[in-house]
């Protein structure tokens, strides 16, 4: 009873049949302008988190069949603890994921609407953040089959392709939505976009190198109080 009266108030709240048209390239503007009025920040979290649980799902599953396997090659080489220990931390690291992955949709759609602003745009955030969690929660189906099938070897140079497909179409559901929330030219709004995915890469590649030199020094900490530093203090 509890599950069928959440579902019943999610479907109130989602026109999953309207969902579709964002999946029809000529129809996603008028989709977007006629969903733009019903913008509200409780329709942008519902969104948004529908969206992360149906691809969390898909990623737990994936952790637990990788647990699984990993757990059966570790306990046949004796280091049973090391796989649960190994099978806690992947499971652990979808939740995680998933939590960092909400926080990240706000703050990089906010700074999708600063670049809009700094383009010309008059639209409000909240509107361009409805429209993206649109996008992301009709979007999120696919990106959890495409988790799913990844770990069958034959295909997964296969979803790759796929994925970069369904990424692409993506940016062109956000792009529709910038224009739509901003009333931007389509050439500013292109542009806003474009800048948008260079300032992300950036902050991509900041983090990632922040956490390889966070590595390599913890790694040249423990090698020196070990006394594997191959420099010599005397």
């Amino acid at each position: 009873m509890v599950i069928e009266l959440v579902l019943s108030k999610v479907d109130m709240m989602i026109d999953f049949k309207g969902l579709l048209n964002v999946f029809k390239p000529k129809e996603v503007e008028g989709y977007f302008k006629k969903e733009m009025p019903n913008a509200q920040w409780s329709g942008v979290v519902t969104n948004v988190l529908l969206g992360m649980v149906i691809v969390t799902i898909a990623s737990f599953i994936v952790a637990l069949v990788q647990t699984m396997f990993q757990g059966v090659l570790m306990t046949m080489g004796g280091a049973a603890g090391q796989a649960v220990v190994s099978g806690a931390a992947n499971l652990g690291g979808v939740l995680v994921g998933a939590v960092m992955n909400f926080i990240l949709f706000f703050v990089f759609a906010f700074i999708l609407h600063f670049i809009a602003r700094a383009m010309g745009g008059k639209g409000e955030a909240l509107k361009l953040l409805y429209l993206m969690s649109i996008a992301s929660l009709a979007l999120s189906p696919i990106w959890a089959v495409i988790q799913l099938l990844m770990i069958i070897p034959c295909i997964n140079c296969l979803m790759l392709i796929v994925g970069f497909g369904v990424l692409l179409y993506e940016l062109y559901l956000i792009y529709e939505g910038v224009m739509v929330s901003h009333g931007l030219e389509s050439n500013k709004a292109l542009i806003a976009v474009a800048a948008w995915v260079i300032v992300l890469l950036i902050i991509a590649a900041v983090i990632i190198g922040a956490m390889m030199l966070f590595i390599g020094a913890t790694m040249f900490g423990a090698g020196a109080l070990s006394g594997m530093s191959p420099t010599y203090y005397p």
